[in-house]
């Protein structure tokens, strides 16, 4: 579940938060100078851009929602977006406010089949929102090739989201200034360094820290 359950939903939650901040720089700009408002601001893009539509229920008994009556057995969809713009419990929920707290907000469900991973998933985005704010400050999403789903039924997320940026330093153990060093070439230094480290003991602890 927790593997493969989430996979299209955050994709697609983590494709609106880039275009979101792709296109207000200014609230990219802010939450890279303070990070602290990241885990909030994720929350707030899970109210708003609400990656799972809905989820559907059976009505165990006879019931009244609203002015509506349903029977036992009548099966509901329950539109969790909607939820999440309801004026009563999010002011001017047709906002996007990264300073909001929206922790209310149904993205997940809500009761016994809340989702699994409702508690991984924002930590997980806020983590490559903050890598991709430190390290491809310059992202733009190019809106003329956006393509989303031509049909919705129950994840809202994108076919295409092209974007340019300028690359970085890579980063990590094999981090170079240039390309990071092929599998081959990888082979050959550790060959080297165990090749070295017999001929000289002393340098041993050097070939056993190579990935």
């Amino acid at each position: 579940m927790l593997l493969s359950g989430g996979v299209d939903t955050s994709t697609a939650i983590i494709a609106h938060c880039l275009r979101y901040l792709s296109a207000h720089p200014e609230a990219a700009a802010e939450l890279r100078g303070n990070e602290s408002l990241l885990p909030g601001a994720v929350e707030e893009m899970l109210r708003y851009f609400s990656p799972g539509t809905g989820v559907a229920r059976t009505a165990v008994h006879d019931t009244v929602i609203g002015d509506v009556e349903v029977k036992a057995g009548e099966r509901i969809l329950v539109a969790l977006g909607a939820a999440n713009s309801d004026p009563h419990e999010f002011g001017h929920p047709d906002e996007l406010d990264i300073h909001r707290d929206a922790r209310r907000h149904l993205a997940f469900g809500a009761g016994l089949h809340r989702c699994l991973g409702s508690f991984l998933a924002p930590r997980e985005v806020a983590i490559l929102l903050s890598e991709t704010l430190r390290r491809l400050p310059d992202l733009r999403v190019d809106e003329s090739g956006v393509r989303p789903y031509e049909v919705i039924p129950l994840v809202s997320g994108f076919r295409a989201m092209p974007a340019t940026f300028t690359p970085g330093r890579k980063l990590g153990l094999i981090s170079t200034d240039g390309l990071p060093p092929t599998r081959s070439e990888r082979d050959l230094l550790r060959s080297a360094e165990l090749a070295s480290a017999e001929a000289d003991p002393d340098t041993a602890g050097t070939a056993s820290a190579i990935t």
